[in-house]
Formats: structure tokens, sequence, C-alpha cells
């Protein structure tokens, strides 16, 4: 899994994190809004890239995530070459994705 961590230049309140998660096999943004006190309520305002196959391209994260940040290519390059380097599931691994898989089917 990767992550970097963005500066929004539309919300200087708002904590980006953009990456690659291998398991999921997805790219993944959140969006947490650091004015907000985490005894009161839950700071994450945004969160996509929680389900397999969910964002299979940098080209759509940017899209989904424009109204928060703005990836700079230098970053949407390392998210590239992320998503190619190999993965190895664990057997547990393994195992949940041939489930998905055929229910997916």
């Amino acid at each position: 899994m990767s992550r970097y961590k963005l500066k929004s230049a539309k919300n200087p309140n708002h904590e980006i994190v953009v990456g690659w998660d291998a398991p999921l096999n997805t790219y993944f943004c959140i969006v947490e809004d650091l004015g907000i006190d985490e005894e009161e309520a839950d700071p994450t305002i945004f969160w996509i890239g929680t389900n397999y196959d969910e964002i299979m391209t940098v080209e759509e994260l940017c899209h989904q995530i424009a109204n928060y940040v703005t990836i700079f290519p230098e970053t949407v390059f390392k998210l590239k070459q992320d998503a190619l380097e190999a993965f190895e599931p664990s057997p547990v691994q393994a195992l949940f994705r041939n489930v998905f898989d055929q229910n997916r089917n």
C-alpha cells in the first residue's frame, strides 16, 4: 500500500491522503477536516477506494477528488508505478479475493 499526503489549495483545513491499496486493487483517497474535533464528530468527510477494483485508474481518482485537491504530475507518476508493482496476496487475501470474484460474476 502506498500513501501520499497532499495539501489542499482549496481548503487549508483539509488533510488529504491518496494511494494505491494492492490487496483491494484500487486507488483510494481520504479527506479529513482538521477543523473538526475528533471527540465531537468524525473528521473524515470523504473516503473512496474501500472496495475491490473500485478505482482502477489514476485519472478516475483525479476526477473523483477534483473538488478537494489536484494531484501533481510527479505524484500521478508515483501512483501509477505503485499499481504496477508485483503483489503476492497472503493465503487469506487470495481466498477472499476468489470469493469476491465468484460473487461478482
